[in-house]
């Protein structure tokens, strides 16, 4: 979006009116679902007001969505109204830190090696789509070789089913939030370090799974610095418990529904500043 901010006047005061507009595009996760369109043009309008460091600007966004398929199985609305507000924290070099700590923030991407899905029994072969991963993270040192760091990253399980008259692609959509304790060897350009904590998930858009929530991470990995980022590549392994039942068993009744793989084998990229 292409924001532009008026500038302050008398009647405004602390407020900071902007006016955006700009393309919008989204992603269909489920192709049993309704099949909306991909593209669409969106305009807001909104104030922001700044209070020490912290920047709070709400906005109410319309958005104009292309016209869907000529047969849509469920047609959905081409004008959609927003109400949003984006909270900012204004940061500098020495401005990153709590309790006398400072916290370095950045990103990370990666691709998972292994399958995410066992196909339950008397189903076909899951076939697995293109496979992906990012997020976010925040890692603060506690001591002069140890580090925390925690992640939000976003993983979709992409698949079909492998039957002999269609292939039905759907999706199950995960968040995971690793906390992972890092211990670093050397202070040598490329410095090796090993992580380990918990893992916890969440899940939705389930199309009959239910991943576990909660697993244990372990990874190795290599950092350096370049031009005022820490880059890391990392290979880490999860063990995720087993996945429970979806629906209200009767006491005493047991399933196992294990339909998610328990063991995860990911390459994470991530940087930080």
């Amino acid at each position: 979006m292409l924001k532009y901010t008026l500038p302050p006047s008398r009647f405004t005061g602390r407020l900071r009116p902007f006016l955006a507009v700009g393309p919008y595009f989204r992603t269909q996760e489920d192709a049993a679902a309704p099949e909306p369109s991909r593209f669409g043009v969106t305009a807001s309008a909104g104030a922001a007001f700044q209070h020490g460091r912290i920047r709070i600007a709400p906005e109410l966004r319309y958005t104009r969505w292309a016209h869907e398929s000529i047969a849509p199985r469920y047609p959905t609305k081409s004008d959609q109204v927003e109400f949003l507000t984006s909270l900012a924290y204004q940061t500098d070099s020495d401005s990153r830190g709590f309790a006398g700590r400072k916290f370095e923030i950045g990103a990370v991407a990666g691709l998972p090696f292994t399958r995410g899905f066992h196909p339950a029994e008397g189903e076909g072969a899951i076939v697995e789509r293109a496979r992906c991963l990012a997020g976010l993270m925040v890692q603060t040192q506690v001591a002069r070789s140890v580090s925390i760091e925690v992640d939000a990253i976003y993983k979709p399980l992409r698949a079909g089913s492998d039957t002999p008259d269609v292939q039905t692609p759907f999706s199950v959509l995960t968040w995971q939030f690793p906390v992972l304790a890092k211990y670093r060897w050397t202070r040598s350009r490329w410095t090796p370090f090993a992580e380990a904590g918990p893992s916890f998930r969440l899940a939705g858009n389930l199309n009959g799974y239910n991943p576990s929530h909660i697993g244990v991470t372990f990874g190795a990995g290599v950092e350096t610095r370049a031009r005022g980022f820490r880059l890391s590549p990392a290979l880490l392994y999860t063990r995720w418990a087993k996945d429970a039942f979806p629906y209200r068993l009767p006491p005493g009744v047991h399933y196992d529904y294990s339909r998610t793989n328990a063991n995860a084998v990911e390459l994470i990229f991530g940087a930080s500043f």
